[in-house]
């Protein structure tokens, strides 16, 4: 134990302190006038959150920084077991991440998907100071809005200036990832995993769309390599802990869904407490045991509780809209074709599985045959860290469970979309299942075998990089091509000819890119403007979520209208479908 005396010096968490306290008392009671749509009540109790949110984070800060100070009193820093980086290694990081970068920014320009759409016209266009008190659906992820604000100011108001925040955290998660991992796992499976987050269509793909997702990705595993460092004590406490509560209340801000991978992480460090060899307790200083005690999991505890504190005081502006905005959303993001009606289908875990395995089908070369094989590799990955790294494994794990399992107790849309901050976390475990079995089958037959064994898996995760980077053209077109629908409404369309669209194709084609059409909801109202016209079209896409929405609509068109034209997308059941009824042809 380090005989270290706590500083009595003021420290920097007073001024912190003192600074919330003023800002507190500066803040106006109200934040009327900053934006229009949030009523007065909500902007005045919006005003009061931000006052009580920056005292608690005042306090917060203090409270965390006599912990930390307590904690590296009694406990010195212990050293290191990852090798230290050489310049080879530098210098492949850094060329993938060249790479990574050049990939996202191919055909950036494509066609925008109805979420992206809506992102742009409901919150990034807005001027910037209203990002911060205007929180009214679920489409909102601040962090991004801002970022794609700042973006557009410099390059314009294009699809490409949208959407490269998206694609600068994506590349910001490929070296995220290799930091998480070069302490986990050895330097080939390190720069492997990255390789294969660099090739992966998927992630180009949600690199390219302009939402917080691959910001979430980023962000948990800079919070996941903290806290991992924090409780094994591979660094200064302090330090550590305000990485872990920035990066997460960063992550929480870019996505709500972020809270709950907190709540994972604060679920294992319980554990430690109560069942420390259940999830791999780090050794406890002089015992060589993996003892867990109050020891490690406090200073833990103490930056997740931070975290929590910077993700209220980023969302006390908006806390009173938050309930409405999280509990009555409607349904606004499509299934595939051929799935259930959307009040069942998306709530259900069968569903949520089978979307989730067509969809990782539709971005790795084999399809699903692929998948079987990696989720074999992925179990062995699994098996793997269970001896070698459980506190990691139970790290990644438990942010998964927490998700699901919050989603399923309040009935949730389970958007395989929610999990896509484990993309890193499952590569990882694909790497070292890849790598441990072939070390397993080297070392049944024959224990000289295992240096020939490193290179046979090092060539065949090399081989899976490969194939992976051809499927990375699947990302890059459209993802709904309602640029070329309005292109062809325009051309085929003629003076006294109606244009409907129906369900979301309203906001594109009307709001977006201008098509002059009516938006309807009921039957009777189609009915009424087929009588008045010659011909009619209409456009619709997300047929599940069509005919959920307006089933009777759906009834309508079926046998009464022609498939004029199909403008295929990259989003599962987001073909924009273009239809025609002609009355001099009936």
């Amino acid at each position: 134990m380090s005989g270290a005396r706590i500083s009595s010096r003021p420290s920097i968490a007073w001024w912190v302190l003192a600074a919330a306290a003023v800002a507190a008392l500066v803040v106006p009671g109200s934040l009327e006038g900053l934006a229009p749509e949030p009523t007065a009540e909500h902007l005045r109790l919006g005003a009061w959150s931000l006052k009580g949110a920056l005292v608690l984070f005042g306090i917060g800060v203090v409270v965390v920084d006599r912990l930390t100070s307590w904690f590296n009193a009694r406990h010195p820093t212990q050293a290191t077991l990852t090798a230290p980086w050489d310049g080879v290694e530098r210098v492949a990081l850094a060329a993938l991440l060249i790479v990574a970068l050049a990939l996202r920014l191919v055909h950036l320009d494509g066609g925008l998907w109805i979420d992206e759409i809506s992102t742009l016209l409901t919150y990034v266009r807005r001027p910037m100071l209203e990002t911060f008190v205007v929180y009214d659906s679920q489409n909102q992820h601040p962090l991004y809005t801002l970022m794609a604000q700042g973006s557009i100011a410099l390059f314009g108001d294009t699809p490409s200036a949208l959407r490269l925040p998206a694609v600068l955290l994506g590349v910001a998660s490929v070296a995220a990832f290799y930091r998480l991992a070069r302490r986990v796992v050895s330097r080939e499976e390190a720069l492997l995993g990255a390789a294969l987050l660099t090739c992966s269509m998927h992630h180009v793909w949600f690199s390219q769309n302009a939402r917080g997702y691959t910001g979430l990705l980023a962000l948990s595993l800079v919070a996941t390599e903290a806290l991992l460092r924090l409780v094994r004590r591979e660094g200064s406490v302090r330090q550590l802990a305000w990485v872990y509560a920035l990066s997460m209340g960063l992550a929480t801000w870019v996505h709500l869904t972020g809270a709950l991978i907190a709540v994972g992480h604060a679920v294992i460090l319980l554990l430690l407490l109560v069942a420390p060899r259940l999830v791999g307790a780090p050794a406890t200083p002089g015992t060589g045991r993996g003892d867990a005690t109050r020891d490690v999991v406090v200073p833990g505890l103490a930056a997740i509780g931070l975290a929590a504190l910077v993700s209220i005081l980023l969302y006390s502006p908006v806390l009173p809209q938050l309930p409405d905005a999280i509990l009555n959303a409607p349904p606004t993001v499509p299934v595939a074709e051929g799935a259930a009606p959307a009040s069942i289908v998306w709530k259900n875990p069968l569903w949520f599985v089978t979307e989730l395995m067509a969809r990782l089908a539709a971005g790795v070369p084999g399809g699903m045959v692929a998948v079987v094989l990696a989720l074999v590799v992925l179990a062995a990955g699994v098996l793997s860290l269970l001896k070698a790294q459980r506190l990691l494994l139970a790290l990644m794990i438990m942010p998964m469970v927490s998700t699901i399992g919050v989603m399923m107790a309040t009935k949730h849309n389970l958007w395989p979309r929610f999990f896509f901050f484990a993309a890193g976390f499952a590569v990882l475990l694909a790497m070292r299942g890849g790598f441990a079995l072939v070390g397993w089958g080297a070392s049944a037959v024959r224990r000289e075998a295992m240096p020939l064994a490193r290179r046979v898996a090092i060539a065949g995760a090399s081989a899976v990089v490969v194939a992976s980077a051809f499927t990375v053209p699947r990302a890059w077109g459209p993802k709904q091509d309602f640029t070329a629908a309005a292109d062809f409404l325009r051309q085929r369309s003629v003076p006294g000819d109606a244009v409907v669209t129906l369900g979301v194709t309203n906001e594109p084609i009307r709001h977006y890119l201008g098509v002059a059409a009516d938006s309807l909801e009921r039957v009777e109202e189609l009915q009424q403007v087929e009588a008045a016209h010659a011909r009619t079209w209409v456009v619709v896409t997300f047929p599940v979520l069509f005919e959920a929405r307006q089933a009777d609509v759906a009834e309508w068109l079926r046998g009464r209208y022609d498939t004029a034209a199909v403008f295929p997308g990259s989003v599962g059941g987001g073909a924009i479908v273009v239809l025609v009824r002609d009355k001099s042809r009936a």
